[in-house]
């Protein structure tokens, strides 16, 4: 399948999260719902994960690029963000670390796990 018809594919279940969320009225993020619904699609099979391989591989790949709009807008908005630009900081590099410590307990208490069950 070609990247084209595969980046259809991903885009079409976006739609689809679009539409529910209008559906809905409020609730869940349109991003959210189309990825639920990709995920019901690849758990029953009715998309298989080797029709959107390669363009969710090179989405992820990619996907510095899809966060530099957002970067942009934010310091474009710089008079509105500097009087909490420090706090802001503090709490993402505290967040990240709690991040990194959960994921290495995770990841640790996994392998004993699964040591354990060999």
């Amino acid at each position: 399948m070609d990247i084209l018809t595969e980046l259809a594919i991903i885009f079409l279940f976006g739609l689809g999260g679009k539409a529910l969320e209008a559906l809905l009225g409020a609730g869940f993020p349109a991003s959210v719902l189309g990825l639920v619904l990709m995920l019901i699609a690849l758990r029953t099979r009715m998309v298989k994960s080797h029709h959107i391989d390669r363009a969710a591989g090179f989405l992820s790949a990619n996907m510095g690029f899809f966060f530099l709009p957002s970067a942009v807008a934010v310091m474009g908005d710089y008079p509105a963000v500097a009087p909490v630009l420090l706090p802001v900081i503090v709490i993402m590099v505290v967040t990240l670390l709690i991040t990194f410590v959960v994921t290495y307990a995770v990841a640790a208490l996994t392998q004993k796990l699964m040591k354990r069950r060999a």
